[in-house]
């Protein structure tokens, strides 16, 4: 998880993460255990309780109120995708915040997506392991895919380098 980089921000003033595409509360549950206020949206009811509207991110005008910070795990369309960061990004700007999605390792090396990895882009953060979505059974084979978290902060200077960051499994 993204949780060190956060807590970083929160050191900044107060951090109000916006969760857009909750689905079962997965990524929101694990931010609330450390951050006091999650905002969790998602096109569709999952049964979670703590999704607090059920309304498309690509509808939005404005971040909730005090949102400052979006972190999610978006739908992998192809199309969709970009649609949702570039979405992220317009929504956060007048506000001076971040945003953290978690995509495909090779995501970033798309031409038509070339202008996502200019100023605000931070970084991407490297997930040294290749996470298991659903339980694994034995004789399942090992997950095919590695992904990152990809950043961006509106509040960086306009002549930030991106870097890349390695992130390990918690507790190793």
């Amino acid at each position: 998880m993204i949780l060190p980089e956060l807590d970083k921000k929160r050191k900044n003033g107060p951090l109000t993460v916006w969760e857009p595409c909750c689905g079962d509360g997965a990524i929101a549950r694990e931010m609330m255990s450390s951050i006091h206020h999650v905002v969790a949206t998602d096109i569709n009811d999952y049964g979670w309780g703590g999704q607090t509207e059920v309304k498309d991110f690509l509808s939005y005008d404005s971040a909730p109120a005090g949102a400052n910070c979006i972190v999610t795990n978006p739908p992998y369309d192809r199309k969709l995708c970009p649609q949702i960061v570039r979405h992220a990004l317009s929504l956060m700007k007048p506000v001076n915040g971040s945003v953290f999605m978690l995509l495909r390792h090779s995501w970033n090396t798309a031409g038509g997506r070339a202008d996502l990895f200019e100023w605000p882009y931070r970084g991407k953060h490297t997930m040294m392991w290749r996470p298991h979505w659903f339980e694994r059974k034995p004789g399942d084979p090992t997950p095919m895919h590695s992904y990152a978290w990809y950043e961006w902060d509106w509040s960086l200077d306009q002549t930030h380098e991106p870097r890349e960051f390695h992130i390990t499994r918690k507790g190793k």
